[in-house]
């Protein structure tokens, strides 16, 4: 999965962006070739040519060891959630580590005829397993610790996709939204108007001239009122009104409720869209009687 090319925060933008890759790698290799002359050091501390041939060695087996964890063992084991298995082979590698260290030691001293430093595992023979298990612990987390790089990475590529996802379904759910209101009600409406003199009224308050909403948003409340004026017992009548009450926009739908049910269903798309748009930013109440049917809509968005 693919990430942005660059981030506000600088460490992100260093972990991250693949202009600084060989930074990286170059920080990666200093701070390995400093633990392993420290290492060889701490074994062969009066013995510099020793000490520096045997840290070139440390330093090329700490790197293989780095890169067989974050190209093979991260993303088979780590990423998958096998981190039993993962967490087994990083121990079994710094096991191995330790012990083509001692060894390599050992032979190196054996044939110089070395006396093993006071830092040397080798010489403490009383606490030889403590410190075995130390030293390998100290491993596991030194070369895990090269996986954050890969972890952070993957783990801002898979928000970037849920929030894409995200984002494709909104669009998807307005433009459906979008196709099932604009249509239906303009058609329908334009035919009220055609069958008999359709009377309405519209109140708005001076206040909310400077108030914007979503284009149309007020289309899927009117929609279920007009649909439901079927049967005329009496002159029909719908009724708007535009309002600021307690810092929130409220628009209120009324009209006249013939024998037709109305239609749940375009209130709940509605709400639906509401959803979609303002979150909990919003309330919406529908109420009927034998005669009227009232839809109140608020908007906390001022």
């Amino acid at each position: 999965m693919k990430t942005n090319s660059t981030y506000h925060n600088a460490a992100i933008n260093f972990l991250i962006n693949p202009d600084n890759r060989g930074y990286r790698y170059l920080l990666l290799i200093v701070c390995m070739a400093v633990v392993a002359v420290n290492s060889a050091l701490l074994s062969f501390p009066y013995n510099y040519a020793i000490a520096f041939a045997y840290s070139i060695g440390l330093l090329i087996i700490y790197l293989s060891i780095i890169y067989l964890n974050i190209k093979i063992l991260v993303p088979r084991y780590l990423l998958q959630n096998r981190y039993r298995i993962y967490i087994g082979m990083l121990t079994t590698l710094a096991l191995f580590t330790i012990a083509f260290d001692l060894t390599i030691e050992f032979y190196i001293k054996k044939f110089f005829h070395l006396n093993y430093g006071k830092f040397s595992i080798l010489e403490r023979k009383d606490d030889f397993v403590l410190n075995i298990i130390a030293t390998c612990f100290l491993y596991v987390i030194c070369f895990a610790g090269t996986s954050i790089g890969v972890l952070f990475k993957h783990w801002l590529a898979s928000v970037q996709q849920i929030n894409q996802l995200e984002k494709d379904t909104i669009k998807a759910e307005l433009q459906h939204l979008k196709s099932r209101i604009y249509p239906g009600f303009l058609f329908k409406t334009l035919e009220k108007a055609g069958e008999q003199a359709f009377e309405y009224s519209i109140v708005i308050d001076e206040n909310i001239k400077h108030v914007l909403v979503p284009p149309l948003l007020f289309v899927s409340i009117v929609l279920p009122t007009v649909d439901s004026i079927t049967e005329y017992e009496e002159m029909p009548f719908i009724n708007l009104s535009f309002g600021i009450k307690d810092k929130s926009l409220m628009f209120v739908c009324s009209g006249t409720k013939s024998g037709k049910v109305t239609d749940i269903e375009d209130i709940v798309n509605s709400k639906r869209r509401l959803d979609l748009l303002f979150g909990e930013n919003y309330t919406l109440d529908f109420s009927e009687d034998e005669k009227s049917q009232s839809i109140n809509l608020g908007l906390n968005i001022l």
